[in-house]
């Protein structure tokens, strides 16, 4: 069963900051999420997981769960659902930045984060801003694809980092790792 109270993360005393707040590497909800996704797109482990995500914040998952698992027996593709997995996932793992990163890196989802090049509109009056990363920082046309090599290993490491510079092509943050293909976004 659900706690009654609901979490907002931008509130006074939000739960992120309780002194007993637990975290972990590998949690229940994450769990469920990659057996669904591995179990050839398991309603059930999906289901599973939005609640123990739910339950984990706090939430009161009102008529959340039903409406997604409404949408989720309804898509046709096997890639729709991942996208839904993933997505889920995302959003569960919101203290876990790195690993968040790292499963849209692998998978695209999901597809609601701004892009570069991307417009926002910000009022009904139809005002709008183009995301444009700061001068320095450029993705190409992605989230950001790797993280550019420190000042500092270039300064300890500098003939191995310059070898691995070469190999890549450049070292930015729109030059995908190799084992995301390589070459630039």
């Amino acid at each position: 069963s659900f706690s009654s109270k609901r979490v907002n993360l931008y509130n006074q005393h939000p739960v992120i900051l309780n002194a007993n707040f637990p975290t972990t590497f590998l949690d229940y909800p994450t769990v469920c999420f990659m057996r669904a996704e591995v179990e050839s797109y398991s309603a059930t482990w999906f289901q599973a997981g939005i609640e123990a995500s739910l339950e984990k914040w706090g939430a009161t998952p009102g008529t959340y769960v039903a409406d997604i698992m409404a949408k989720y027996n309804a898509t046709t593709t096997n890639e729709q659902k991942k996208e839904m997995i993933i997505t889920q996932k995302y959003i569960n793992l919101l203290l876990q930045s790195h690993e968040a990163w790292a499963e849209y890196r692998r998978t695209g989802y999901p597809s609601f984060l701004v892009k570069p090049g991307d417009v926002t509109y910000i009022n009904s009056n139809g005002t709008s801003i183009t995301f444009n990363p700061v001068s320095g920082c450029e993705s190409g046309s992605n989230i950001v694809a790797r993280f550019k090599y420190p000042s500092s290993e270039f300064t300890l490491n500098k003939t191995n980092v310059e070898a691995a510079v070469a190999r890549m092509g450049e070292d930015s943050h729109r030059q995908r790792v190799w084992w995301a293909g390589g070459g630039l976004q």
